[in-house]
């Protein structure tokens, strides 16, 4: 693959990652919505959600590495470093949805509703 082709592939995988990443953030998920006129089960619906978060956002950072491996190589300490910042942000939406630990959101939501009863 030439250095423009490159160039080209890695800016077009790291856009259309960013903008899966941003739709799928608010709740407007393109694989979900393409398949959901498929009636499949629900267990399959519950779990597509999540995992578009962890597609397009691997999507993006090998968008970049490749963007950026046009100019020339790039190192094994890069591949960790994008890799890694693209888990954390995948770590990050999961929580805030409440998909890795369930109890302790559901905890705040209990104690904040008893605050607002006791405001009354």
């Amino acid at each position: 693959m030439k250095a423009t082709e490159k160039k080209t592939v890695g800016k077009r995988l790291l856009l259309l990652g960013c903008m899966w990443f941003t739709l799928a953030l608010f709740w407007l998920p393109p694989m979900t919505l393409i398949l959901g006129w498929l009636r499949l089960p629900d267990g399959f619906y519950k779990m597509l959600l999540p995992s578009e978060f962890v597609m397009s956002a691997m999507m993006a950072a090998t968008g970049g590495l490749l963007w950026r491996s046009a100019s020339g190589r790039v190192s094994f300490v890069a591949y960790v470093i994008v890799y890694s910042c693209a888990t954390l942000a995948i770590v990050a939406v999961l929580n805030v949805y409440g998909w890795i630990f369930p109890a302790t959101l559901t905890t705040t939501a209990d104690s904040f509703l008893r605050v607002l009863g006791s405001a009354k």
